[in-house]
């Protein structure tokens, strides 16, 4: 296939209640890929649009229909309009919708319906689609109550959670999924910087919950040898906190939407400025900081700032912490508590500390309601499926970083990998 350019296009993946998901029939037109077929509702990214500006407008222009979207995934295909000649790089989104199909105007197409998962496995959907609905299926066996949205008419306007509200969320989301919220580490830069957004990009679009990205650091006290090497790199590639930010908005452009914490030390953030940095990491689009070497009872000065921007601003519990600093990162804490599941740094390990489940147990009586994350040694997918049972969240760092090494493709098997082990009984 000869790559001519690359367009941009999204779609959405509609459902109702009862989990039937509603698709379009198109006319048959000369020279396209779509004689009668069914699709997804979607089209074309237009000039200056980010994907979830496309997607609702396409929602409006086709349906009349505004609805809460998730965004699921990237795939490619060959061009409706010049098979063969041009590839386009598909942008899907999930969304629940809670209307009658009788109570909804198609103002473009020849037909709409709702299919059944039995019936809708047996469309052939244009445009490479057919398997799109198989894995949402697959995905979604009960299907998430979070990514349910009021649907309205025109002239409603759509929520779009960005800050504290969409950390929030994505445990929100999982626990109606029943599972625990994936969210692996990268750092930019490492090993290269476009080598970087292609590694997170990559596991975006296998949908994963949530990214911690790292911002490289000279001293960073709390990571171990494969992230210090890693950020190092970056470091000499040439990586500072500026060009962190500029990374997040480039993940945006690329179709990310996934929540991106920046997870740095305290030193480059002083060093910015607390008010200018939490204002540029919220106008590049992150939705909140994770600062291992901010205490609590030290950290109200970044709290204020987050808290007017709206951002999340994560703090640590760890085996060693008294009862004390639990309930003072319980009360203070927004978005999650990051666990640090053992006493150390992190790290690649074989086993998991035996006192995990005390551990948890005792956190639980004092942090309330606030999501649960660990981290920290936590490596294989047998890791993932231990620790998903005792609390909200999992982040793997080191493990990803190693693969990144290898290339891309290496981060995608691995965190592959990681989600089954998720899911996994």
């Amino acid at each position: 296939m000869r790559e001519v350019e690359q367009r941009h296009v999204v779609g959405a993946i509609l459902y109702n209640e009862r989990g039937e998901v509603l698709l379009q029939q198109r006319d048959h037109k000369p020279n396209l890929r779509y004689a009668g077929c069914w699709t997804l509702f979607g089209g074309a990214v237009e000039d200056g649009e980010t994907f979830d500006e496309a997607i609702r407008r396409e929602l409006i222009e086709e349906l009349d229909l505004e609805v809460l979207l998730t965004f699921w995934l990237d795939y490619e295909c060959p061009a409706r309009t010049v098979p063969g000649e041009v590839v386009t790089t598909n942008h899907v989104y999930v969304g629940q919708v809670r209307r009658d199909l009788n109570s909804l105007t198609l103002l473009e197409g020849q037909a709409m319906a709702y299919f059944t998962p039995e019936a809708a496995a047996l469309q052939q959907l244009a445009f490479e689609q057919s398997w799109l609905i198989e894995q949402f299926y697959r995905r979604h066996n009960t299907l998430p109550a979070v990514v349910a949205a009021e649907t309205a008419g025109k002239g409603m306007t759509t929520k779009t959670m960005t800050g504290v509200d969409a950390v929030t969320a994505i445990f929100e989301q999982a626990k109606t999924e029943g599972r625990a919220a994936f969210l692996p580490y990268f750092p930019i830069g490492y090993p290269t910087y476009d080598a970087s957004l292609d590694a997170i990009t990559a596991m975006a679009a296998l949908g994963v919950d949530g990214f911690e990205i790292g911002i490289p650091f000279s001293d960073p006290l709390a990571d171990g040898p494969v992230i210090q090497a890693a950020t190092q790199i970056a470091l000499e590639n040439g990586m500072t906190t500026r060009r962190c930010l500029e990374a997040v908005r480039e993940l945006r452009a690329r179709g990310v939407t996934q929540p991106m914490l920046l997870m740095g030390y305290l030193n480059p953030i002083l060093a910015y400025g607390v008010e200018a940095f939490v204002a540029d990491v919220k106008a590049a689009g992150a939705e909140g900081l994770i600062v291992p070497d901010l205490p609590p009872d030290e950290g109200e000065f970044i709290a204020e700032v987050c808290q007017r921007e709206g951002l999340a601003l994560v703090f640590f519990v760890a085996p060693t912490s008294s009862d004390e600093r639990i309930a003072l990162v319980a009360q203070r804490a927004t978005g999650f508590i990051y666990v640090v599941s053992l006493t150390g740094i992190t790290g690649e390990r074989k086993e998991l500390p035996a006192d995990l489940t005390e551990f948890v147990s005792r956190l639980r009586k004092q942090t309330r309601n606030v999501p649960l994350v660990m981290g920290f040694g936590i490596s294989t997918p047998e890791h993932v499926r231990l620790v998903s049972q005792l609390v909200d969240g999992v982040i793997v760092g080191s493990a990803i970083v190693r693969a990144g090494k290898a290339g891309t493709e290496a981060v995608r098997t691995l965190t592959q990998a990681l989600l089954e082990g998720l899911s996994a009984e």
